[in-house]
């Protein structure tokens, strides 16, 4: 069985100005929680979940995997 994926805008992402809009597993998308996109690993640092359509995830960069 697949898992659901929730919806996010995610701020921060290295080499982009504007959030993107992307698919996450939810237990990836609480503040505090780590995931790897484009060989670099983030942490999530700050969520809004109101008055928004999607979430709004704030991330920083932790390391860069050449």
């Amino acid at each position: 069985m697949e898992r659901e994926q929730e919806v996010v805008h995610v701020h921060g992402l290295l080499g982009h100005l504007d959030s993107l809009e992307l698919r996450f597993d939810p237990q990836h998308t609480s503040v505090g929680s780590r995931f790897i996109h484009d060989k670099v690993s983030y942490k999530v640092v700050k969520r809004i979940d109101q008055d928004v359509t999607h979430p709004i995830l704030y991330v920083i960069a932790l390391d860069i995997f050449i």
